[in-house]
């Protein structure tokens, strides 16, 4: 009775051991991806490079914020097209380097477009780009303005 009380402890269970074998192998993905290509980005695991954003309402107009540090202000372009916000930015190399050792810097072209939650008026945006950060206000249209109707809970 004992050697059956131990071999029911021992059972093989197949689907916890594929669930444990998954975990393994996504963790080292995880640092593999960690250590060659994302740690390059400063950004964080983005396989696209898009630099972090928020969008936030301020009154009655939307707010969209970026990061974009060590980018010029004249090499970003802003396009708004059906409720679709389109930051594109280059971030150049100052000077070609014969050989590094050390470069976690990352260089090039992205584009990062951001849905907006509401209709915007395209005539009055505004955009303003300081120490690396960029602001694009967007002032509602009317229709997005109006509040909705108040509901009594009983």
């Amino acid at each position: 009775m004992a050697d059956r009380e131990k071999q029911t402890e021992t059972s093989w269970r197949p689907f916890s051991e594929m669930a444990r074998w998954e975990q393994l192998m996504g963790r080292r993905l995880d640092d593999l991806l960690e250590q060659s290509v994302m740690r390059h980005w400063p950004y964080g695991v983005a396989s696209n490079r898009e630099p972090p954003a928020e969008v936030f309402e301020d009154h009655d107009e939307l707010v969209v914020r970026l990061e974009l540090p060590g980018i010029d202000k004249n090499d970003v372009e802003l396009s708004l097209k059906d409720q679709s916000l389109t930051v594109r930015a280059e971030k150049k190399q100052p000077q070609e380097r014969e050989s590094y050792y050390h470069s976690e810097i990352v260089y090039g072209v992205f584009s990062r477009v951001i849905r907006l939650p509401c209709e915007v008026q395209t005539a009055n945006v505004r955009a303003f780009f300081d120490r690396g950060i960029l602001e694009v206000w967007l002032p509602k249209s009317e229709s997005a303005k109006e509040t909705g109707t108040k509901i009594n809970v009983t």
